[in-house]
């Protein structure tokens, strides 16, 4: 009944997918590399049995090592702009003080993340606030390590999806530590709220936000902190306007939508030829 299925899963989903038949017929497999693009370059163990009809890369680093192999497109990561957008926010909901500038890292609690060394970053800089969004194995040492450098100071959240659009407009910084970020989905809807970035300086993180961000290097302390104290003061009109005006150039979902429709009829093309 499916002209295509869709999943970022392996290796189970992935083979069932792929090996369901009705009648010798079974539809075309696209795999997005939202986890990773390894099940695609590795050969090992069970990722030599990895197989698709299309490979949608959400970054150009993915799409440079694989569209030779299969057949791809790059798409990134997109975002409701009518849900996610700058304004007014009501702090006391999450019972923010509402004389502190508050930075927001939200992040699962993983170490990749890098969430505990953003905390030390934050903590020697007087007079800001910190929230952390998310959870993890690490929530205990997270929370700890919080109360203990920024007492008074720290929050750390655990909110419902629902209630996200309003914790980013609720916050003036967006800090994201990790040095190997694949194409996370927060850093377009901190730019859709209007917020400024502070994020490790690599190539796909310029390439996601051009120049919208602020890049350091975020093995130095004194650089984030720098980078925190810059973005602080990128929050005029014409900057919210300009990471508004990049997310509907780029990553609203009917730009991002429009993008899929197009490579799913790719796919079935191509499909259609070689079963001639």
């Amino acid at each position: 009944d499916y002209d295509l299925t869709v999943t970022c899963s392996y290796p189970y989903t992935n083979w069932v997918l792929r090996s369901w038949k009705e009648k010798g017929y079974r539809p075309a497999q696209i795999f997005v590399t939202q986890n990773g693009d390894w099940p695609a370059q590795a050969k090992n163990s069970e990722y030599k049995f990895f197989a698709c009809d299309g490979l949608i890369c959400t970054n150009p680093e993915y799409y440079e090592r694989n569209h030779r192999n299969w057949l791809s497109k790059l798409i990134p990561n997109g975002v409701d702009p009518s849900l996610f957008y700058p304004g007014e926010a009501d702090r006391s909901i999450f019972k923010i003080p509402g004389n502190l500038p508050v930075v927001l890292m939200a992040s699962a609690l993983v170490p990749d993340k890098r969430v505990l060394e953003g905390i030390k970053c934050v903590a020697k800089i007087k007079d800001i606030y910190l929230i952390v969004a998310g959870d993890g194995p690490l929530r205990q040492r997270v929370n700890e390590l919080g109360q203990e450098m920024m007492e008074g100071r720290f929050q750390h959240l655990v909110v419902p999806r629902q209630m996200m659009p309003n914790l980013y407009r609720s916050a003036d910084v967006f800090l994201h530590m990790s040095q190997d970020e694949p194409s996370a989905n927060v850093y377009i809807e901190a730019l859709a709220t209007g917020l400024p970035i502070v994020t490790q300086d690599r190539f796909v993180t310029r390439w996601t936000l051009e120049n919208e961000a602020v890049f350091v290097d975020t093995s130095s302390e004194s650089e984030v902190m720098k980078g925190i104290q810059q973005a602080l003061n990128m929050k005029r009109a014409d900057h919210i306007s300009s990471r508004r005006n990049l997310v509907e150039r780029r990553f609203s979902w009917s730009a991002i939508a429009q993008d899929y429709c197009e490579f799913f009829n790719q796919v079935l093309l191509r499909r259609s030829e070689l079963l001639k």
